[in-house]
């Protein structure tokens, strides 16, 4: 026979404590304003944090805990919400919709050329490629005839790892050096449908040392700078 296993009234309080005071402390985290080092990565660790949180809220309901449980609950669905598929919304059938599609394809990928030939099949607007090797530079050649690029052209180079695809118009190109060919980002502008777009392409380091997240930071506040400056519609990609 099966053992039930039950608490009593002491054991459920200490419970209903310890997972009410860890759930906290996780969305504490998750939301934490402190401008540092340790504390910005945390807030990049969200989701996990919310998700810890979500399953201590869970554990508060099956201890009866319940009004405190749902909030709890409400407040980790909303920390969780942009991770939700959007509603989509329905456009007329003559209205032309600009796609972008972007891949990370690893500097030391073996299967690159195997991956450009997909890309190359594949409905795309403009394609935005991080990670990608000055050495593979001539498997670009089976986009010229089809694509304007940046990254292609010797003089360009290959700026951050980033190589732009597009199948419309590209009329601007521009490397923003923030610290000299280290740390910046791409600026370009599209024609599309009568109109100029601008999308600003960057690849801001992973923040796994100090100087990297100072480096990450100033890149992104860079960005959005010119971003807010920027007349007309705008796009930042980046990975």
């Amino acid at each position: 026979m099966f053992r039930v296993f039950t608490l009593n009234n002491s054991q459920i309080i200490f419970f209903r404590i310890i997972f009410l005071l860890a759930a906290l402390f996780f969305i504490a985290l998750a939301f934490n304003p402190l401008n540092y080092f340790y504390a910005d990565v945390l807030v990049s660790l969200r989701i996990q944090l919310l998700a810890a949180a979500l399953i201590c809220a869970l554990f508060l309901i099956t201890l009866r805990l319940y009004k405190v449980a749902v909030g709890l609950l409400f407040i980790c669905m909303l920390g969780l919400s942009p991770m939700f598929p959007s509603l989509s919304y329905q456009t007329s059938s003559n209205e032309r919709l600009l796609t972008f599609k972007q891949i990370n394809l690893n500097y030391n990928n073996e299967y690159i050329d195997a991956h450009l030939l997909t890309l190359l099949q594949q409905k795309w607007d403009v394609l935005i490629l991080q990670e990608f090797s000055d050495n593979n530079r001539d498997l670009l050649s089976r986009f010229l005839s089809t694509t304007d690029m940046f990254g292609y052209e010797e003089i360009e180079g290959i700026p951050y790892g980033i190589v732009v695809l597009s199948r419309i118009p590209m009329v601007y190109k521009q490397q923003i050096k923030l610290d000299a060919d280290k740390l910046g980002y791409i600026k370009l502008k599209f024609l599309f449908v009568d109109h100029i777009i601008t999308v600003f392409v960057a690849h801001p380091p992973s923040p796994r040392s100090k100087q990297h997240w100072q480096n990450r930071n100033t890149l992104l506040a860079a960005l959005n700078e010119a971003a807010q400056n920027e007349e007309g519609p705008w796009i930042i990609a980046g990975d």
